[in-house]
Formats: C-alpha cells, structure tokens, sequence
C-alpha cells in the first residue's frame, strides 16, 4: 500500500515564503515481506540465508458439543458479570468493534468504570507501527506512519487521516506520543497556537485551555509539548510546555494536569546556554520526562514535584567526543541512550540508567558492519559523507526471550534486524527524496536525504482505551 505524507501546508513561514515546499517522500510497504537470516559462512564474509516457514498444519473447528446453543451463547452475552470477566482482558482494537454487537456491550465498554479497568488489567497494547511526523526545511511537514505487519497498515492510514482532518484551517506543527495518547501542537489560521490531546484508537481529542495569560504569543511559536500518561493512573495525565525565551536566556516549564483543568508554571527553569536539548522528544520513566542532546547530556523533569532534577549522572568513558546520540527511549521498564561513534558509523554503544539516578551502565554493543555488507548504499557519500549509515527508530529488549530487535531506517528502506539471531525482515521502500536548506548558524546550504528518518520523528502506536 502506498501512503502519502501529510503535506497540508505546514506553519505560517512555510506559507508565506516563495521557497518551493517540496512532498513528502511516498512509502511503500512491502507485502508478505519475509525474514531473511545474515550469518558468515567459511567460503566468503557473509551470506544471507532466507527463512523458510513450515507449512501450517490446518486445525480443525473444536467440537460443538449439544449443550451448546444459541440460547447459551445469548445467555453469557447479556450476563454483566460474565462479560466483565472476559472483556477487561480483550485488546482495545476488539473492543472497540465489539461495541456494536448490542447496546448491552457499548453501554459496558464505553462506561469510565470500565475502561479504567480495562487499563488496570491491560495497561497498553503495544503494537509494531509507528506514526511518523517531521519538519524538515524546504519541506511540507510531514505526517505518516510505518507498519511491520500488514494488518495494521490500513488502521494506520485511517489515523493518519484522521489526525491531518482533525480541523480545518489548521496544521500541525508539534507532535508527541506517550502510552497511546498524542499532544498535538496545531496552528490555526497561521497565527494562533492550540494544544490537542488526542487517542489515535477511540479517535477522541481534548483541546487544552490556551496559555496566552501565562505566556505571550510569541513564546508559543518556539515552544514544545510533551505528554506523560501512565497506564497505572489512567484518570489524568499531564502536559510539560518547554518555553524558549531568548529575552530570559532561559527554558521555562509550564505544566498542565487534567486533573485540574489549569497551567502553571514551574519555579526553577534551565539556562538556554546549556546544551540544545531535543525537548520535543521526552521519555517518561520513573516519574519524568527526560531529554537528551546531540552530545549525551540529560536532563529530567520531575512530574510529581514539577521541577528540574539538580543533577543528572554523565555517560560512561566510552562515550567520548567523537560520539554522538542516535536514539533515546525506554523498553523494558529501562531508559537507553545509544550513541554512534565516528569516523565508524555502523557500531554503536547502548548505555542504560539506573533506577537512582546514580550512572550509566553499558548494556550492550551493536556492530552492524556485516549488515552494511548486504545494504551497501546505507550511505550516499556524495549527499552527505557524515551522514550515519542507519538510523535507529526503535529499540526493543525482550527480557523474556534474552533477544534485542531494533528497527532501522537506511537510504530508501525501512527494516527491523534482530541482533541476536542476526535476521532481517524489510518493511518499506522509501522514494529517493534530497532536501537542500540554508542552515543558519553557518549560512551554508545542506542536503539531507529524506529518504531516511531519525529516531525523533517516530512514534510507536499504543492502543489504549484511556478517556482524555
């Protein structure tokens, strides 16, 4: 299926401006896409091996015994107590279709007590698709998604959709995702900024009361919005607007409950000549939302106590100079930061924080030299020789099974690699896309390749059917 990007416009500058906005790259995903297994073998450096899957053995329909009936089944259908039993552990997906089998079943799955004990028993439901969102120069914002199955590619296209028509006149111009729900930054009209709260699976959105007696105008157009929502408390979440104020030469934090309903603004901000922070990319773990820079340092935003933590503990000697991050985010009920060093650009060193705050260990280290052995055009020298070779979109550890995925993206492709049992399984082919822009600090003009995204432009889906 082909899938466009969302080029609505783009902000008030993009609009104004007599550049010409380029699309977005078109993304294709790869039908019945199979793995295939990369090993070294005696008679040359690498081979690959495809994975043949066994043939599947027809099962056949279980045995009906007489005593059950469809007056049985209507029976356990109306039965409320029978049904709060099975549907808490149903997915949301499910129960969202469900909801039409009668008014019996919308009046249960649709009831708060419900859904709050939908999240109790099944907190989120992960799921391996990503929405995508990015701004790049000279380009229409763009809004898609990515999938590694293909029945989620239709559900995607349709949220996709969803979002870009939320409202008319308006375009996105901030995105952020945590546990299933989005913060949405929409300007409407070219001048006016407006926070949204949205569930992508019940399609439901909250616009969030303005900031203008907080904050002037101005400040919007540089702030950023992220969301921190834990399944364990599914009754509110909470907002952190990180305000860029050159006239302060600070970062100021204004948070939002929806418990309360109001703004209000933290008492301790952070110096903006400290290192430029990905603040439109918080993780939540352990009670805040964390940033990192280009360079490793990071800092955490207390949510309880809404402040900045005074100290965050530096990376490991590994990381040195000629380092830089390459992803941030949490799996497994721990944070990772993944740095690529130069002049290699396929090895990479994934560091972990304790619980306390107290260091960074090193986990693990990622070489995917022999995979660039069989994707040779990972890095096209003459668009950009600094360019790294892969981009990590997503880090996964499976503490049951001992094994680490991680999806990729490279020139033209999207992926996921299982470094363990080193097997490869396509997801997309990305259309050749070169961006050329002005880059300000040196008034020297870039060119990126579009072709490939950075772990800052992708979102896993959750399903989750939290009330906002």
């Amino acid at each position: 299926m082909d899938t466009l990007g969302g080029d609505r416009g783009g902000d008030g500058q993009f609009r104004r401006s007599s550049t010409r906005i380029s699309r977005a790259p078109l993304i294709k995903h790869i039908s019945n896409s199979r793995k295939f297994s990369i090993r070294r073998s005696s008679s040359s450096s690498a081979s690959v091996e495809q994975i043949q899957t066994s043939e599947t053995t027809e099962i056949p329909p279980p045995f009906v015994s007489s005593s059950s009936s469809p007056l049985s089944a209507t029976l356990i259908g109306y039965n409320e107590d029978i049904l709060l039993q099975i549907l808490p552990y149903l997915p949301p997906k499910s129960l969202l279709r469900f909801q039409s089998v009668s008014k019996k079943w919308l009046s249960i799955i649709s009831n708060p007590t419900f859904r709050r004990l939908h999240l109790r028993v099944n907190p989120t439901t992960a799921t391996s698709a990503f929405i995508l969102f990015r701004k790049i120069k000279n380009m229409a914002p763009e809004l898609n998604f990515i999938s590694s199955h293909e029945d989620y590619v239709n559900p995607m296209g349709n949220i996709v959709s969803n979002l870009n028509n939320l409202f008319e006149n308006a375009d996105i111009l901030g995105l952020h995702s945590c546990n299933g729900l989005l913060c949405v930054k929409f300007c409407f009209n070219y001048d006016s900024i407006e926070f949204v709260v949205y569930n992508p699976t019940t399609n439901k959105y909250r616009l969030i009361p303005r900031l203008k007696k907080i904050v002037e105008e101005r400040l919007l157009q540089t702030s950023v919005v992220n969301i921190a929502f834990d399944p364990l408390n599914p009754a509110q979440y909470t907002l952190v607007c990180v305000i860029t104020d050159h006239f302060e030469s600070e970062y100021r934090f204004i948070v939002y409950s929806s418990e309360t309903g109001f703004w209000r603004e933290s008492v301790k901000r952070l110096d903006i000549y400290t290192e430029k922070y990905y603040f439109d990319r918080g993780v939540l773990w352990n009670g805040g939302l964390h940033w990192a820079t280009q360079w490793g340092s990071t800092v955490c935003f207390d949510i309880d106590h809404e402040c900045v933590r005074s100290t965050m503990p530096n990376l490991p000697a590994l990381y040195d100079d000629s380092s830089e991050v390459c992803y941030f985010g949490d799996s497994g009920g721990e944070l990772y930061l993944i740095s690529v060093s130069m002049p290699r650009k396929t090895v990479f060193n994934v560091f972990s924080l304790k619980m306390d705050y107290s260091k960074w260990d090193v986990k693990h280290r990622i070489d995917l030299t022999l995979l660039s052995i069989f994707y040779p055009l990972v890095v096209d020298e003459e668009l950009d020789p600094n360019e790294f070779g892969f981009h990590i979109l997503h880090y996964v550890v499976d503490k049951n099974r001992g094994n680490v995925m991680v999806v990729l993206s490279m020139h033209r492709k999207i992926f996921c690699y299982d470094i363990n049992d080193l097997t490869v399984k396509e997801l997309a082919n990305i259309e050749p896309k070169e961006v050329s822009y002005r880059w300000m600090e040196t008034s020297k003009y870039l060119r990126r390749d579009a072709s490939k995204y950075m772990w800052r432009e992708a979102y896993q889906h959750v399903e989750t059917l939290a009330y906002i």
